[in-house]
């Protein structure tokens, strides 16, 4: 089968497409065509070799997709072969082929088609488990949301709206800010013209907010730590402004607000339940029409390298799908 393998840690260019022998299929295992495989910031970590799950060589990228069932464990009841699924794991999808865990594959509703379905899984998912599983968001709190406008920070606003928050997001430019409204967000900030702060204790009567879920990172982490209430949750989901802040515990002790990580990729390899739960639970919102999409750009297999080196460089913007090879 065709496949992106990565056989040195290093920039995008170190990946190549090649030619792999197909894995079997396990008893609790499925057996995936892919059709569409869905590109993450996180693919460029893993083949630096700097991610949290960093995988030994040689190895294919790749922590989501759609397609079609082609085989199933014997163990496995759920899924039959020819069912159009979406699924997540902890690499492997930029193949033509995936064999993962039946509880990381969903099947998809009809009018669900394969490049949209493929972007979910992160998204999504990650934003299901930061607010609900982790932070425990409850209706009537007040969320922030930094970057709301970027691919997981849109999936946020539209689930903290679901959650029952009062979803305040920000974003960089004036569309950002519209795209954000558009979503059901409540409050947009123009991150580049106001003062977070401020505008966050403006809109919250001078309390903070209850859960931040930080998508950006970097300068930005204080000004969203010093917009949190006492007793707030913080979750730093990643880092586009390309910097990690670092957090002393006596500034948590000082305002009793806790950090929590939410690692969509540790559940993928310890936590599957969680995993097919939120999958489960986020296609049956889409299906119900409750949820928007992600727009996407989608781009032929064999330019998979082209697009990575690209994310890297800044030169794409927005969700980028490889279509199946």
């Amino acid at each position: 089968m065709k496949a992106l393998s990565i056989h040195t840690y290093g920039p995008p260019e170190n990946a190549q497409i090649v030619e792999l022998e197909a894995k079997s299929c396990g008893p609790e295992q499925v057996r995936i065509r892919v059709y569409a495989s869905g590109v993450n910031p996180a693919d460029l970590m893993a083949i630096a070799g700097t991610h949290q799950n960093t995988l030994p060589t040689p190895f294919t990228p790749g922590f989501e997709a759609a397609g079609e069932i082609m085989e199933v464990g014997s163990h496995v009841t759920s899924l039959k072969v020819g069912d159009r699924v979406m699924a997540s794991f902890g690499h492997g999808g930029h193949a033509e082929e995936v064999v993962c865990d039946y509880r990381l594959a969903v099947r998809l509703p009809d009018q669900i088609d394969y490049p949209a379905a493929a972007a979910m899984p992160v998204a999504f998912g990650t934003a299901l488990l930061g607010l609900s599983v982790r932070a425990a968001l409850q209706g009537g709190e007040a969320l922030l949301i930094l970057g709301g406008s970027g691919s997981v920070g849109a999936a946020a606003v539209q689930i903290g709206k679901l959650l029952g928050a009062t979803v305040i997001a920000t974003s960089r430019s004036e569309a950002g800010c519209q795209r954000i409204l558009a979503l059901g967000g409540d409050v947009a900030l123009n991150s580049s013209d106001v003062s977070v702060v401020s505008s966050v204790r403006d809109v919250t009567a001078g309390r903070g907010v209850d859960v931040v879920f930080d998508t950006v990172n970097g300068p930005a982490f204080m000004q969203a730590f010093n917009a949190t209430a006492p007793l707030g949750r913080y979750l730093p989901i990643g880092a586009s402004s390309g910097q990690l802040m670092d957090i002393g515990v006596l500034q948590c002790l000082l305002k009793n607000v806790s950090i929590i990580i939410a690692d969509w990729g540790w559940h993928l390899h310890f936590d599957l339940p969680t995993v097919q739960s939120a999958l489960t639970t986020v296609l049956n919102w889409a299906d119900r029409g409750w949820l928007q999409l992600l727009e996407v750009t989608t781009h032929p297999f064999p330019e998979a390298v082209t697009v990575l080196s690209a994310i890297a460089a800044g030169k794409l913007q927005g969700k980028q799908v490889l279509n199946g090879p």
